[in-house]
């Protein structure tokens, strides 16, 4: 969006530009479970020839780019009691997917391997910038107002799950659900304000709030027998999460006072970003992978149970004003303030379980939960120069500000409870393994 003003006005009247531009996307609805992605057995007999695999597989690759802009120009070429121009861009965006692979009550039956995977990568491309200039020639306050903002979530269900029914396969049984979400959000805005003897002002705001919340679980659950035959079977349970979220926020403001007289200026520029990446509630885990209330179960190649996620938050934040005044009179302030900041928290719950199994024969059993490093760069800078220059009093005080805070909130648990295991070895391991001194 653009809007232009300019010429001449009556004395003592205004000039006024505004330029606005909002976009809204939204996948999945605001409310309820969200969009679908269903890949499912119930109550069959599935049935494969020697070395075919049976699959059943849940994907999705939604994806959003959203990209808003406004610009105003407003120019005051006779005296007017205020010239002024406000520019500001904002993109919203809302991606919410339930992704489920499942087979239930199904007699499984494989010459070659069966495999239950759910897959989420849903990606938010976002990016706003806000534009003013507001110009007074000859007298009257200038004044430029210039904001841009980028709100992004996605909220993800992914799960895979083989439940009841009995199973044989001859090459092995796996089940997976794996999400990589990204936000990817840039936001920046600048205002201009140039006036000669009424106060020029420049104000500048940024902000990007962005927030990814998903559920990912792999599990075997209830079933009456599970056999994998050949000498090299196994059985594979994962679940994988690798959220992701960048996000830049810059705002710069400038106001420029040439005046013949008395003179004042002053200007703010601020960048804000605030990141989340958490669970859908307070008590489920983020990422869980297990085998409960199985029977008899058979795996001669060995058993793995893993759970692992790794979040990332990576955000800069940037302030920055500069206001200059001049006059022959006998008073000149100039005022420039920056501020930016940003607020960023990762909470991650890992949980890989075995749970009521009755493993009767197998290789190496292995149990993992793992944090592999999850991490926040969170870099803010900002910078204020003012500048007055008079005949008499000049005063020039500027102030700027950075701050940045994160926590990452790790819990991280692995079990074999309330089950019988004969195999090669057993092995049971929990690990964190943090990439940042925002570790809790």
């Amino acid at each position: 969006g653009a809007a232009v003003s300019g010429g001449k006005t009556s004395p003592g009247g205004w000039q006024f530009a505004g330029a606005g531009v909002i976009t809204v996307n939204t996948v999945g609805g605001s409310s309820g479970p969200g969009g679908r992605i269903e890949a499912t057995v119930t109550d069959g007999v599935l049935t494969s020839g020697t070395g075919k695999t049976i699959e059943v597989k849940a994907v999705d690759t939604t994806s959003i780019s959203a990209n808003a802009g406004a610009a105003a120009l407003a120019v005051a070429t006779q005296k007017a009691s205020a010239t002024i121009a406000a520019g500001a861009a904002i993109a919203e965006n809302q991606i919410r997917r339930s992704v489920k692979a499942t087979t239930s009550r199904t007699t499984v039956t494989s010459g070659g391997t069966v495999s239950v995977t759910a897959s989420g990568s849903a990606e938010i491309t976002a990016i706003a910038v806000g534009v003013s200039v507001a110009v007074s020639t000859q007298g009257g306050a200038a004044v430029a107002l210039s904001g841009s903002g980028a709100g992004s979530s996605i909220s993800n269900d992914v799960t895979a799950t083989l439940s009841g029914g009995t199973v044989v396969s001859r090459d092995g049984l796996t089940v997976s659900a794996t999400d990589g979400s990204v936000i990817r959000s840039y936001v920046g805005s600048i205002a201009v304000a140039g006036a000669r003897g009424p106060p020029a002002i420049a104000v500048s705001l940024s902000l990007a709030v962005n927030r990814i919340t998903a559920t990912v679980a792999a599990k075997v659950a209830d079933v009456t027998s599970l056999s994998i035959t050949a000498a090299t079977g196994a059985l594979s349970v994962t679940a994988t999460s690798t959220p992701s979220i960048t996000a830049d926020a810059g705002g710069a403001a400038i106001a420029l006072n040439f005046a013949t007289g008395k003179g004042a200026g002053g200007s703010i520029g601020a960048g804000v970003a605030v990141n989340t990446i958490t669970a859908a509630d307070a008590t489920n885990p983020t990422v869980s992978a297990s085998i409960e209330r199985v029977g008899a179960l058979t795996a001669p190649g060995g058993i793995t149970v893993k759970a692992q996620s790794k979040a990332t938050i990576d955000t800069l934040t940037i302030g920055a004003s500069t206001s200059v005044v001049t006059g022959n009179s006998s008073l000149a302030v100039a005022f420039a303030g920056a501020g930016s900041g940003s607020g960023n928290t990762v909470t991650v719950r890992v949980a890989a379980t075995i749970d009521q199994a009755t493993i009767t024969q197998s290789g190496d059993v292995v149990v993992t939960a793992t944090d592999a490093g999850s991490k926040i760069v969170a870099d803010a800078g900002s910078a204020a120069v003012a500048f007055a220059a008079n005949a008499g009093t000049a005063v020039a005080p500027a102030v700027g500000a950075a701050v940045a805070v994160s926590t990452i909130t790790s819990n991280v648990a692995a079990s074999i409870t309330k089950s019988t295991v004969t195999a090669r070895s057993v092995s049971v391991t929990a690990s964190i393994a943090c990439a940042s001194n925002a570790c809790a």
